[in-house]
């Protein structure tokens, strides 16, 4: 995914990348249950006039 931010970007606005929700089965084939998941990503966030990032999970 990207997004682009060069200009002309004005103060105060914001990018949102959403997706929609992830179905996890419950067993795994072996028939044992999955009890934990992993999400991860990557990001930079580098140059002169870059904001902050607010990750938010629902």
């Amino acid at each position: 995914m990207y997004i682009e931010t060069s200009r002309p970007r004005l103060e105060g606005e914001k990018a949102r990348l959403v997706s929609p929700v992830f179905s996890v089965a419950p067993k795994n084939p072996y028939g044992a249950t999955n009890t934990a998941y992993c999400f991860s990503f990557y990001y930079h966030m580098y140059g002169q006039h870059i904001g902050e990032r607010k990750p938010v999970t629902l």
